[in-house]
Order: C-alpha cells, then structure tokens, then sequence
C-alpha cells in the first residue's frame, strides 16, 4: 500500500491511492510556531511517518497527497476545529506567510555582505588618494624637495609625523632640508598638517583590516571564484553583477564584459569598437598574455568564472584548486 505524505501551513497529512485521508499530525495555530516548521522539517513528519510503517510513503512534490490537501484544507481546518471560522483561517494563513517571508529576508547572506566590504575598501581607497594629495600640496609649501622625493602615502604621512623639518632621521631628506626654498611654518601649521597625516594612517589601517576581512569572507562566499580570481576581484565581480545569485545564472559572456558597460553601450550605437574584457583586464593571465591574445584569454577565463559561480551558488563545494590547474593549461596552450 502507498501514503502520499502532504504538508502546508495546518498540519502533515497522510493519503491513500484513493484520496481517502489516513493520517494527520496538526500544528498548534501560533503563527510563530507554524513558520517554524514550515522552513525546517519538523517533528510532526517524523511522527507521522512512523505511523505510516504499513505503507510506502511518498513525499515527492506535487504528488496525489498534495493535490487533496489543497482542495480540503480550508473545510478540514474546520472540521478538526482548528479554527473556529474561515475569517480565522485566513487571519492565521496570512499572518503565517508574513513571519516566513521576513525569516527568508532576515537569513544571512553573505555575498551582500562581501559586497558592502568591498565598496567600503574602495572608498577608504578614493578618500586616502585624496586627502594625501591635499596633504602633499599643503606640505609641498614646507618643504617641497620632500614631497617630490617621497612617492610612497604611508612613508609620507610618516613623515610629515616626523614633525619639523630640522633633524629628520632620513640623512638624505635632512641635507635637503638645509637649503629649502619652502616657508617657514608656525608650530600650529605643523600640527594641522600632522592631524591630517593621523587621519590617513588610520584610514590605512581601516583599509588593511577591511582587505583582511574581504579575503576571508571571499572563501567563505564563493571559493571556486576566489581561486580563480582572487578576492579583490572576485568581490568586485559580485557588485558588478550584483550578487552571487545573478552571477551564477550569467552567460559567461557577460561575465567576460562586466565593468566594460559604457564602452559596450557606445559600440551599439556604433561609436567604437566591441569590448573584449571589462574589470577582467586586471587579472594576472589577462595582463601577462599577448596583446592580441588578451580577449582570448579572457573568454576562457569568464567561462570558468561561469563554471565557479554556479558551482559556489547551487552545489557550494569547492572546486578551486581544480578550476585553476584546467584554466591555466587552457591559457598556456592558447597563448
């Protein structure tokens, strides 16, 4: 003999071949209670199926069980006394599906995080470049030989630590400062500038933590497109596409065009030639393959792209160390 095993927000029920109903586990009519068992499988299943061990059960979606119960439920809530009316049961119905749709909102998901850190490093990268340059500007008035002369941002936030120009420990920097055609500036224009160093050497601390973050999160989120990419470039990927979800069901040759929208936009209207890659330029097999081999590597790297992000998004086992090895023998055989 077969059960059809069906399950909604009233209960577990169990039919026979005919449709006549068997068995029936109900759950206790908290909306609270009900999502609940909705979103996991619950301890009433268990125990009606138990009950069932004279039967074959089947619990494939859409079967004859399922097809009775939608019919019936209204009229069987009733019947079993539930709930006491119709306006009842469409009280707890919908307040049912307002607690599972916030639970599914509410479910952490990962790759919207990755993507909110990797739009956080960008920014600490745009308000570095630009508060150092201001800083080199103001400390150019000072002592302009050194301002040239130190390229790196940390050293030259360092620096301007350092304080006055009189006895800086660098021996190259401090004969400089001897015969400089910069101002003299007070004690207080010097601690202004040296405020302003602070703030950049936090902000570059903040951005090291933040990079720290965003490759462990990477392998967390999706690891068969950080061994291919990397995490920097994976995350940034994600935002371009928009989550790992929309990713995962790309064609990989839009993947192989993301971040090259407006020159693909300009070659459709007929003002430029089609794009061959967009933010993939940046990618070490991109950059190391031949001029007229770059497009060519980055179509085989976007299909494996393709290949990860729906491997990361629907099996979610990692595959990376393999995808690699495949893409780096396809490159070096094409190139």
């Amino acid at each position: 003999m077969k059960a059809y095993l069906a399950k909604n927000f009233m209960g577990v029920f169990a039919y026979d071949e005919n449709g006549r109903l068997i068995e029936k586990m109900l759950f206790p009519p908290s909306s609270e209670e009900i999502a609940e068992r909705m979103t996991v499988r619950s301890p009433e299943e268990g125990q009606l199926i138990s009950k069932l061990k004279d039967y074959q059960v089947d619990r494939s979606p859409g079967n004859k069980g399922e097809k009775m119960l939608s019919e019936q439920s209204r009229n069987l809530a009733l019947k079993f006394k539930w709930v006491k009316s119709s306006a009842e049961y469409n009280k707890l119905l919908s307040s049912v599906n307002v607690m599972i749709t916030k639970k599914k909102m509410s479910k952490t998901k990962y790759d919207r995080i990755l993507m909110q850190a990797i739009g956080m490093l960008d920014e600490d990268d745009r308000v570095i470049n630009v508060l150092t340059e201001r800083l080199r500007e103001w400390y150019g008035l000072y002592f302009p030989e050194a301002e040239r002369l130190v390229s790196n941002h940390e050293k030259f936030a360092e620096l301007v630590l350092e304080g006055t120009r009189d006895g800086l420990e660098d021996k190259t920097l401090s004969k400089l400062a001897n015969g400089t055609a910069g101002m003299d500036f007070s004690d207080d224009d010097i601690k202004q500038m040296q405020n302003t160093a602070r703030s950049i050497k936090a902000l570059m601390f903040s951005r090291r933590e933040i990079e720290r973050y965003v490759e462990g999160l990477s392998i967390k989120v999706a690891p068969n497109m950080t061994a291919l990419a990397g995490p920097l470039l994976m995350s940034r990927l994600l935002v371009l596409a928009g989550g790992l979800g929309r990713m995962a069901r790309m064609p990989s040759s839009s993947i192989q065009l993301l971040g090259a929208e407006k020159a693909l936009f300009r070659h459709l209207k007929g003002q430029g030639k089609a794009p061959k890659y967009g933010i993939l330029f940046s990618h070490p097999l991109v950059q190391k393959a031949p001029k007229d081999k770059k497009g060519k590597v980055a179509r085989l790297l976007s299909a494996k792209l393709s290949l990860a992000a729906k491997t990361d998004f629907f099996s979610k086992e990692d595959h990376g160390k393999e995808l690699k090895e495949k893409l780096e023998k396809q490159v070096k055989a094409s190139v």
